[in-house]
C-alpha cells in the first residue's frame, strides 16, 4: 500500500496550501492554510477541494483548523532537510508516522 502526497504551498500573504493524496484506495485534496511557527510551516485543515470539511463518504476527518502536519527546515553536514512531522494527518493504517524527511522542496518553473 502507498501514497503519494503532493504538498503545495503558494507565496501568498494568507499562504494558502493544498495536500494531493493519491494512491491506494485515495484519491482527494485537502485545502488548507499555512502558517509559520518560528522555522516551522504549520499546515491546518480548511476544507476539501469542493469546499466540504467532510469527505467523498461524508464523514468528518479533521475539524477546521486542525494541524495536519508540520514542515521545518534543518541545516546538516550535507545542506539542508525538509522535516516532516505529522499530526492529524497520518498513515492509511491509522498508525502515527514518525518524524522523517517525506518530501523535496520542487521550484516553479520560472523560480
Amino acid at each position: 500500500m502507498s501514497v503519494e502526497y503532493v504538498v503545495t504551498v503558494t507565496p501568498a500573504v494568507a499562504r494558502p496550501c493544498f495536500i494531493r493524496m493519491e494512491g491506494f484506495q485515495t484519491e482527494e485534496e485537502i485545502l488548507c492554510t499555512a502558517r509559520e511557527n518560528g522555522n516551522k510551516l504549520v499546515l491546518d485543515f480548511k476544507s476539501y477541494a469542493d469546499g466540504s470539511v467532510k469527505n467523498i463518504h461524508g464523514v468528518s476527518v479533521y475539524a477546521v483548523g486542525a494541524p495536519l502536519l508540520t514542515l521545518e527546515w534543518l541545516e546538516n553536514k550535507s545542506g539542508r532537510t525538509l522535516r516532516t512531522t505529522w499530526q492529524n494527518l497520518g498513515a492509511l493504517d491509522g498508525k502515527p508516522k514518525q518524524p522523517g524527511v517525506y518530501f523535496r522542496q520542487d521550484r516553479p518553473q520560472g523560480r
